[in-house]
């Protein structure tokens, strides 16, 4: 087996799962020379902070043991990556307890976006109320509805015999951030790259658009 550099590689800075500080880390694929390929992606990552590393297969943390799951997403607020991270350290031993700290994550974040000492199910509903995406509502609920119960309950996926099922929860945080803050960033970076000129124009044809739709009712 050996190491070859990363052309398309992912983000190179995030909090490192050996010394738990937001470093910078040097990426390679491993690859193995034996007749049988390696199945699934596998990379190494090196933390410049601390200088050890971590393997991943397919975004799942395989060494060191211990955390399971895929990594955080890099625009995950530092509070709800730290109990992010502290589901993955405990998913093995306790997958219905990391539910719960799922859970705790995803209202975490809500609790950024929508203030007040609401419960999390009301909180949600107000975000529909102002238009949210019925799929990141979709993915709030599942992860509030399975952190809340856990499967304890008759006739419900038990996290303890379906561990798998932690798996997708995971992917659910993570896309909850992507959706939420990374696409909005992003597109705002992009928009802001326009020059002045071409802004305006496009404010322009907006509000004579809405001028003519309010002169049309």
């Amino acid at each position: 087996m050996y190491g070859s550099p990363l052309l398309a590689s992912p983000e190179k800075s995030f909090v490192c799962s050996r010394c738990g500080v937001l470093a910078y880390h040097n990426w390679t694929v491993l690859e193995c020379r034996q007749m049988v390929p390696l199945e699934g992606i596998w990379l190494a990552s090196r933390c410049l902070n601390c200088g050890a590393n971590t393997i991943t297969i397919d975004g799942n943390t395989v060494y060191p043991s211990g955390l399971t799951g895929p990594i955080p997403v890099p625009d995950m607020p530092s509070r709800v990556r730290a109990i992010y991270e502290e589901a993955r350290a405990i998913a093995s031993a306790s997958p219905r307890a990391a539910a719960a700290l799922l859970r705790v994550a995803v209202e975490t974040l809500v609790d950024d976006i929508e203030a007040g000492k609401a419960k999390l199910n009301t909180k949600i509903g107000k975000l529909v109320d102002r238009g949210l995406d019925p799929q990141i509502q979709q993915m709030l609920d599942t992860v509030r509805v399975f952190g809340n119960e856990g499967g304890a309950h008759p006739g419900e996926i038990n996290m303890n015999e379906q561990p798998e099922t932690l798996g997708v929860l995971m992917f659910c945080v993570n896309t909850i951030v992507e959706r939420l803050i990374t696409y909005p960033k992003r597109i705002g970076e992009a928009y802001s790259a326009l020059s002045p000129e071409k802004r305006k124009g496009i404010e322009d044809r907006d509000r004579y658009a809405n001028e003519q739709r309010s002169s049309d009712q």
